[in-house]
């Protein structure tokens, strides 16, 4: 009978530590997993700001964000890009940006000049990533976008979900 009623005991202290248990995990995909994303995402941007950039080239804005911007299966990346206003062409920038070294990136750097409509030709880019330079921007002309994607710290992260 003690057997009986010790095994009794374990059983209802594993049924009190179990709300316990999925509440942390729910806590840890609800909050704790976003900050520590959001923690990694803002020290890319920073990184972003202490970049060399070559002449003629100047930083006019950075962007993070973290989630799924595939689309496609569950998973959680950060996104990160910058605009510069340059007099460089788009190649030489492409060059420049193949000597770019930052942690956790997963890709090689996409270089694009900035469409005189940026919204209507990367409608899906702009769902997910807002420059407020371009709120009141009146000309594209000499602007470009760098970026890339970066392993995100957790996976336990509702944006990628």
């Amino acid at each position: 009978m003690r057997g009986f009623v010790e095994s009794l005991k374990h059983i209802m202290l594993g049924l009190a530590i179990m709300p316990a248990i999925l509440f942390l995990y729910i806590l840890s995909v609800a909050a704790l997993g976003p900050a520590v994303n959001d923690i990694r995402a803002h020290k890319i941007e920073r990184g972003f700001l202490n970049l060399t950039l070559p002449p003629q080239t100047e930083m006019v804005e950075t962007v993070t964000f973290c989630g799924n911007s595939s689309g496609r299966s569950n998973h959680t990346e950060i996104w990160g890009g910058f605009v510069v206003k340059s007099a460089l062409s788009e190649a030489e920038l492409a060059r420049w940006a193949e000597t770019i070294t930052m942690p956790h990136l997963m890709l090689g750097y996409k270089v694009w000049s900035v469409p005189e409509d940026f919204e209507a030709q990367e409608p899906v880019l702009c769902y997910y990533v807002h420059f407020e330079h371009f709120n009141d921007a009146t000309e594209a002309e000499g602007y470009y976008m760098i970026s890339s994607y970066y392993s995100a710290v957790t996976q336990h992260d509702l944006r990628g979900h």
